[in-house]
């Protein structure tokens, strides 16, 4: 346990990082090549948990060997080791790291981001989410979005909020966009659980490169086969709830952390649409005619849930602990952990309300609401347009 391979063609940067590692947790095993073909040749007969690798290797690129990681070994943590980036590479990076480590380092950087990504490994022991998530390029967005988007950030004099209103409103995009600025590659020295935030740290001319390039829409036609299922009823659902958790939560410093996990809370979904497709198809199908609860359907048909694998994915791509965490507990009746039991009840509370909205239940039949929490409720959205009239309502999730 605790294979790790660093691939860097540098010979003094394989010496620095023997040396930041030197003194490492005991179970720590890291082995270390100088090219992309020698990582493939120890893949091909050894078991790796992670793969930290430079981009500009000689003839085939970092860019490259972690594409055919994810294709190859899906289950294997893809980190990319990387100095500033230009546009196009970017794009190419986005797609196929799960994380970023930004060049020059520091070794508690270096071990920090080592404990994080071996960390996400316990969160589950299934081999299927784990390579559901390894797979993934990218999550589909709402087709809506990207036009959206592209509006807004033509205009010259576009500004941070108008451009974070619209990712705040697309799960996937939001998760892309959190994913790139929690990573080390911007260094920053706390978790940004927001959209506006990441926004800010991440600046406009960047923001362009990355939603403009990014193939984060590109996995939206993927979808078109999952008979069943919408990206934009998810989206809507998802901004119904981040609203709603925003107006639950109860101290105010967690409004942001409640609305980001409220939006991001069903992620898993996206990714099994992806991941499974025409199977996932069969599971909404069967949880649709039966009106079990969908996760529950999902880990008879699929062998997992979009609840396990929507926690994996934010814990793997480095999203704040309060976020994973709503995510792996939104379903579940057991306690959080006491810095998040707040965000994590809201988004509970949020959930379970958004789909009494969504089915015309304007008082929440079997929710044990306070008046305070209707109060709230009622005050952040309306009741007469909580779920448009010709839109099909989630199913149970």
């Amino acid at each position: 346990m605790n294979q790790i391979l660093f691939v860097d063609s540098d010979p003094a940067a394989l010496d620095a990082l023997k040396a930041a590692l030197e003194d490492q947790p005991t179970g720590w095993h890291p082995t270390y090549v100088t090219s992309a073909q020698a990582a493939l040749n120890l893949l091909a007969n050894r078991w790796f948990d992670v793969v930290f690798t430079e981009l500009r290797l000689p003839g085939m690129d970092g860019a490259e060997l972690l594409e055919r990681i994810r294709i190859q070994h899906p289950s294997i943590i893809r980190v990319l080791l990387a100095e500033p980036l230009e546009s196009d590479e970017l794009d190419r990076a986005i797609s196929v790291a799960q994380r970023f480590v930004a060049k020059p380092w520091d070794r508690q950087t270096l071990v920090a981001n080592l404990q994080s990504v071996l960390g996400a490994w316990p969160r589950t022991d299934n081999p299927l989410v784990r390579t559901i998530v390894g797979r993934l390029a990218s999550l589909p967005s709402s087709s809506s979005t990207y036009p959206r988007l592209v509006n807004v950030m033509a205009q010259a004099d576009a500004t941070i909020d108008e451009i974070s209103a619209v990712i705040a409103s697309d799960p996937a995009l939001s998760a892309k966009l959190l994913q790139v600025v929690n990573s080390a590659f911007f260094g920053l020295p706390f978790k940004v659980a927001s959209v506006p935030q990441a926004v800010s740290y991440l600046g406009l001319t960047s923001l362009r490169a990355l939603v403009l390039l990014s193939t984060v829409f590109s996995a939206a036609d993927s979808c078109a086969t999952v008979e069943g299922f919408s990206t934009g009823r998810l989206q809507r659902h998802s901004l119904l709830c981040a609203r709603l958790a925003r107006s639950l939560v109860i101290a105010p410093r967690s409004r942001d952390d409640a609305f980001t996990a409220g939006l991001l809370h069903d992620i898993g979904m996206l990714a099994l649409a992806v991941g499974m497709n025409k199977r996932y198809s069969l599971a909404l199908r069967h949880a649709e005619r039966s009106r079990r609860p969908l996760a529950e359907v999902e880990t008879s048909f699929l062998g997992t849930s979009h609840v396990a694998v929507g926690a994996y994915l934010a814990d793997v791509w480095g999203l704040p602990d309060v976020v994973v965490e709503a995510i792996e507990l939104h379903h579940d009746e057991g306690e959080a952990s006491e810095p998040h039991r707040d965000v994590v009840r809201a988004v509970r509370l949020a959930q379970a309300a958004a789909e009494c909205l969504e089915r015309g239940d304007h008082r929440f039949e079997g929710l044990d609401l306070t008046e305070e929490q209707r109060d709230r409720i009622d005050g952040e959205f309306s009741l007469a347009d909580a779920m448009p009239r010709d839109k099909e309502p989630l199913l149970a999730i």
